[in-house]
């Protein structure tokens, strides 16, 4: 919780997996929230975050600019619920692959601008919802358009006016604030009901940003 994990690599001798997180093993939970995974890097296994047959749990994740020749940026052999996560800029981006049916559930989150953004194996039961997938998944809520940061080259993952993010999430699932700490839900939109964003950074109402990755 409240970690920032950047510029690791993994791919000397035994540890080649999971080039930020390596966890859930022998049917433990992993638990990832209001984290930023930045810069990480793998031989194999996943560039980012690597669960295996335990359960994953993130909420309020950044998950930007890790790369990995031939493993995704978050890899998933058990159950795992992602909420506010915002995926960006990877090499490529989630496969779930579990050797027995087990959910992959996906809300309020961005996944875009990787390789591919979800990959799935028999076995794994996807459930998307209020989402920004790009090339689309099926589920309520779910749209494909260009989330519109405020600038992915410098780590500004903050949402833009007009972004089509702001405000289409699902309340019912929101965490009550954000990757940063701000409040969520906030009304983004002006049309004044509150309703939260998707990804892990909420709008707020001011001109004042900083960026999400502050100095390393």
């Amino acid at each position: 919780i409240h970690c920032r994990i950047y510029d690791n690599y993994a791919g000397v001798g035994d540890s080649t997996e999971g080039g930020g997180v390596l966890g859930a093993m022998d049917g433990k939970t992993l638990i990832i929230e209001d984290s930023l995974l930045v810069n990480n890097s793998s031989r194999s296994g996943a560039s980012a975050v690597r669960a295996h047959g335990g359960s994953l749990n993130m909420v309020n994740v950044l998950i930007a600019h890790n790369h990995s020749p031939e493993a995704p940026a978050v890899h998933l052999n058990g159950a795992a619920t992602l909420t506010n996560v915002t995926i960006a800029d990877n090499d490529s981006g989630v496969l779930h692959n579990p050797v027995e049916p087990l959910p992959l559930i996906v809300r309020n989150s961005i996944i875009y601008n990787n390789g591919w953004a979800i990959a799935v194996e028999p076995g794994s039961v996807v459930e998307v919802g209020f989402s920004n997938i790009e090339a689309g998944w099926p589920g309520p809520g779910n749209i494909d358009e260009p989330p519109m940061f405020r600038d992915s080259d410098t780590l500004d993952y903050h949402l833009r006016w007009g972004s089509p993010c702001i405000d289409t999430g699902a309340n019912t699932w929101a965490p009550n604030h954000d990757v940063e700490g701000d409040p969520r839900p906030l009304d983004g939109n002006g049309d004044g009901t509150a309703v939260a964003d998707m990804g892990a950074d909420e709008l707020l109402l001011q001109y004042n940003w900083m960026p999400m990755l502050l100095h390393r």
